[in-house]
């Protein structure tokens, strides 16, 4: 019994000083270093990184496929429609999570867009622990919405496309049962000041209702309202108020019409979506449901802003699809390293040191590893580090010469090397890179980048017929319609260009990078007033320069 007794104990103790280790683990320990081991998961429809103990992870890539296929169910998406996998992050522990974001870290999860030192235009999402807890979940939910909203529709008008987004992270499942329409982040009352109040275990803050736009301002209001930008200068807390206000105004409008207090405005909402689909203009779709009855409209939404208790949707979720089991993987040390880097939470000073850092890791790991000479190559080349960016990508290039992001990353950084910086060497137009880009590229912005460049060497009409595999192979790619814009615009079909321009805007990830595209808009409407006054002149190579990440 003594030696029973004494051998419990000592698993006990065991238990308790494995559990001590981790938690007193640094934050960012990897697998070399005593931490525990990165295992990556690729489902039908994600891509998860994790240090989540195997079957942790495995229950949590079924959550993931579960909402998916919720969200599938209620949006409806193309039956042809393929995605590109959405690529997460799941730390374990909070502390590793914390490192990533900051010291001012309030976030539970968080959306890493595109960012300048990534080729690839897909983003990632980053959270933390075993359970999905409410508020990661609506992250989630709130990203792969977008993702639908853009696979199902054409560009939508901004509020239609946030407003929607809010609408559907508030989606719970109970059972087999799915509801809709539960009190979002932020909600309006009728106190001339901002207050929080608490919904469940989250708290909700409460913004004064003379603040919200009308809802003819609201369906006329401009990117720059919902993402912070103005053309002229403004504070920083002012810009803040007005997307916080515009988002939380198109949520609440969006439940009025999907929710809304009688059967007809679901009925009218429905039509309006079904007549975006079926490609009306916005402007015309909303006007032909409501523009005959603004005024009710405008009072019920007046009226509906400061309404606290809300009603649900309620759908049943249709039983769940076959599915492959997932591969995994156990990843190399040098790859923790650059899944860390990728998911450094943004491009500020600090956070440009911490992703430094994981790259030299990475470097010391794996020397001869092409992704690290490709992430550090880029990250010289946007320190202005020029000779140092090349020469990385060359180390890389030298041990895979056939590696499509490689051969990329030397054109984009040959291309954007400012005039007193170039040297005498092959040029962002060499024709022998452009071939070999082109005969081994397989992602949807390596083929886009590939017509494009073709198209700089003269090539138009070829590298547009790369450029348009390209965006049937990745329809959420924004950058690869950006491309396709340009050598739209240097053909002179200057519509298909704009056109391309608003759904680059319209599927790029909230913000990222939406002053660069609205500035290659307002270039490309520019061009077609130029054109109008002059004569037709024969096709030309387009003259902009290409971007040297994703826009």
């Amino acid at each position: 019994m003594l030696r029973q007794v004494t051998s419990l104990t000592l698993l006990v103790v065991g238990t308790f000083f494995l559990l001590g280790c981790a938690a007193n683990r640094a934050p960012l320990t990897s697998p070399a270093q005593g931490g525990p081991t990165w295992t990556e998961f690729r489902s039908a429809h994600f891509t998860v990184f994790t240090d989540l103990d195997v079957e942790e992870a495995r229950i949590r890539l079924a959550h993931f496929e579960q909402l998916y296929e919720a969200l599938e169910h209620l949006l409806q998406p193309p039956a042809d429609a393929t995605p590109t996998p959405l690529r997460v992050v799941v730390f374990d522990r909070d502390k590793d999570f914390a490192a990533l974001v900051g010291p001012d870290h309030n976030v539970g999860a968080y959306h890493k867009r595109g960012s300048v030192l990534e080729l690839d235009p897909s983003s990632t999402l980053v959270m933390h622990g075993a359970d999905l807890d409410d508020e990661t979940q609506e992250v989630f939910l709130h990203e792969l919405t977008h993702q639908f909203l853009a696979l199902r529709f054409g560009p939508l008008p901004t509020w239609l496309n946030e407003g929607l987004a809010q609408y559907y992270e508030t989606l719970r499942i109970e059972g087999n049962q799915i509801s809709l329409g539960a009190p979002g982040a932020h909600d309006f009352s009728e106190q001339p000041h901002i207050w929080t109040s608490w919904r469940g275990n989250l708290i909700q803050t409460q913004i004064p209702a003379t603040w919200a736009p009308t809802v003819w301002d609201l369906v006329h209001s401009d990117r720059g309202s919902f993402y912070g930008l103005s053309s002229r200068p403004e504070k920083p807390e002012e810009l803040q108020k007005r997307s916080v206000t515009h988002y939380t105004a198109a949520w609440k409008f969006v439940h009025l019409l999907s929710n809304g207090p009688d059967a007809t405005y679901r009925s009218r909402f429905d039509a309006m979506l079904g007549a975006l689909q079926a490609g009306t203009r916005p402007r015309e779709a909303f006007l032909e449901q409501y523009g005959g009855d603004l005024p009710r409209l405008q009072a019920d939404y007046q009226r509906y802003l400061t309404q606290a208790r809300l009603s649900r949707r309620h759908a049943t979720l249709p039983p769940p699809k076959p599915r492959a089991p997932a591969a995994q993987r156990v990843l190399e040390e040098a790859e923790v390293h650059l899944v860390w880097a990728h998911a450094v939470y943004s491009d500020s000073k600090e956070a440009m040191q911490l992703y430094r850092q994981r790259l030299d890791a990475a470097l010391a790991a794996s020397p001869d590893h092409p992704e690290t000479a490709l992430r550090r190559g880029i990250f010289f080349f946007h320190q202005d580090q020029f000779d140092e960016a090349e020469r990385e990508i060359a180390r890389g290039l030298k041990a895979r010469p056939e590696h499509p992001d490689l051969i990329m990353a030397t054109l984009l950084i040959q291309d954007g090397r400012p005039t007193d910086a170039k040297t005498g060497g092959p040029s962002a137009e060499s024709s022998e890179l452009v071939a070999r880009l082109a005969r081994t590229a397989t992602s949807g912005v390596q083929l886009a980048l590939a017509g494009f460049f073709m198209g700089r060497q003269g090539q138009v009409e070829e590298g547009l017929r790369m450029v348009e595999r390209a965006v049937a192979k990745a329809p959420l790619c924004y950058s690869c319609k950006r491309y396709q814009a340009a050598l739209l615009a240097s053909l002179g079909r200057y519509d298909e260009a704009l056109a391309a321009m608003e759904r680059a805007l319209g599927i790029s990830p909230e913000s990222a990078g939406m002053k660069d595209l609205m500035q290659q808009r307002a270039q490309i409407l520019d061009q077609k007033e130029r054109a109008a006054t002059k004569p037709a002149a024969p096709a030309a190579a387009p003259d902009a320069q290409a971007p040297t990440s994703t826009p």
